[in-house]
């Protein structure tokens, strides 16, 4: 309305088939900075296959820094470079298990956010140590968020590129039908405000 044309940021990242289609939809600003300002500026991929691999790490170590001056951050980040280099270096054999790799890495990501979320290293190794922590009812609820998760972005790409049909669909819903719809959910989304939390990256 203004005349501003603001970069889309996050776009289903979790429909992402590996680490480096994740980072063409997540937080897509940062990584295209990243990109632009140090992976090229290092040799990007024009110096050999082993120059690639370890600016693929560098430029990951320093995005995990640019969260915070952190060992956690610096482990985020590591993990993600550690990632793309395993699907560039296994790209052969992965493409041909596009199922399996598209599970594998959607895991590594999850468990990425455990340093990041982590707000001492000590937290990471704790946590990781204890058995019953991975056979706990709340490594079930996660895997069943993580499954949730996984298929809400599906269905958000999904009424994403069917948003026209849908949304003449809905209009022609009576409006008796269509009114009290609109009030339950405007009312919901009034509720939920109360338990609203803090954006993560709202830290940065």
């Amino acid at each position: 309305m203004f005349g501003f044309r603001l970069d889309r940021n996050f776009h289903q990242p979790y429909i992402a088939a590996g680490p480096s289609e994740f980072w063409r939809r997540w937080h897509v600003t940062l990584s295209s900075w990243l990109r632009d300002f140090l992976y090229i500026p290092l040799g990007g991929n024009r110096k050999g296959e082993a120059r690639t691999l370890a600016n693929l790490l560098i430029v990951m170590l320093l995005g995990g820094l640019w969260h915070g001056a952190a060992w956690t951050f610096v482990v985020w980040g590591f993990l993600h470079g550690l990632y793309l280099v395993i699907e560039k270096v296994g790209a052969p054999l992965l493409e041909r298990v596009r199922t399996f790799k598209y599970l594998l890495f959607q895991f590594l990501f999850m468990l990425s956010w455990l340093p990041f979320r982590a707000s001492r290293f000590g937290d990471i190794v704790a946590l990781v140590r204890r058995y019953d922590a991975w056979v706990s009812p709340e490594t079930v609820l996660a895997l069943v968020l993580f499954a949730a998760i996984i298929g809400f972005s599906y269905m958000e790409d999904y009424l994403e590129r069917h948003f026209i049909a849908i949304f003449r669909k809905v209009l022609a819903v009576p409006d008796f039908v269509l009114a009290p719809a609109f009030g339950a959910a405007l009312y919901l989304l009034l509720v939920g405000v109360k338990y609203e939390s803090m954006f993560i990256y709202q830290r940065f």
